[in-house]
């Protein structure tokens, strides 16, 4: 059986797991175990993120860092998240974007990057007049557009350099996990015990799934 985790993330075939806050386990995507790693500890891990060359991003959002590990577990940087809101205690879900990791939220409602070459890190949009009092939850990429969900079950969209626009709401719970493939949105509902899937054209969503156990996170495989 697998342990309890609240940070998770599915990269290449190998499921890594926040089993503590200090180890790290990863497993194929049969539940046989691969590897162990062990690291510095981390006060509250939210959120794991395989970034694709061996290195882990581990998100903390009590302390409001990302720190980023070696696959011995040695630590390479720990960057301080841009504009944090204290001890918020804010949701982070992290993706790789071309050289970035992209993270929501940063406790203020904004979505940050940090470079994967010399972790400097900058606010990469500003949702707080957009989203009001929600917090950001799921973030995904598609097509030069970010997605990024929060927990009044609305969806928004934005270019880097464009306005963001609501593109999807009246969801019956908060959404939190997000993933695009095969021409469309995923999203889970951890209070809902469901998945949708959204259509790309005008944001429609039809219930994927049902019936499951509080499903923080969503993730696939091409």
């Amino acid at each position: 059986m697998l342990p309890a985790a609240y940070a998770q993330d599915v990269h290449a075939g190998r499921l890594y797991l926040a089993a503590n806050n200090r180890e790290l386990r990863i497993y194929d995507l049969n539940g046989e175990p691969q590897k162990t790693i062990r690291c510095e500890p981390v006060t509250q891990a939210v959120g794991l993120v395989a970034i694709g060359d061996g290195r882990i991003a581990v998100l903390d959002n009590k302390d409001d860092y990302v720190r980023f590990l070696d696959p011995s577990g040695a630590t390479l940087a720990t960057v301080p998240i841009p504009g944090a809101g204290g001890s918020s205690l804010q949701n982070l879900h992290g993706i790789v974007v071309g050289g970035e990791l992209v993270v929501s939220e940063n406790g203020r409602k904004a979505v940050f990057a940090i470079d994967l070459e010399n972790y400097s890190a900058r606010i990469l949009k500003d949702l707080s007049g957009e989203v009001g009092g929600a917090w950001l939850s799921g973030i995904t990429y598609l097509d030069g557009a970010f997605y990024v969900a929060n927990n009044k079950g609305e969806l928004y969209r934005f270019r880097e350099d464009g306005p963001a626009e609501l593109f999807a709401a009246g969801f019956p719970k908060a959404l939190t996990g997000l993933l695009a493939g095969n021409g469309a949105l995923y999203a889970t509902s951890l209070h809902a015990d469901e998945v949708y899937r959204i259509a790309l054209d005008d944001g429609s969503y039809t219930v994927l799934a049902k019936g499951l156990d509080r499903p923080r996170t969503i993730d696939g495989m091409p």
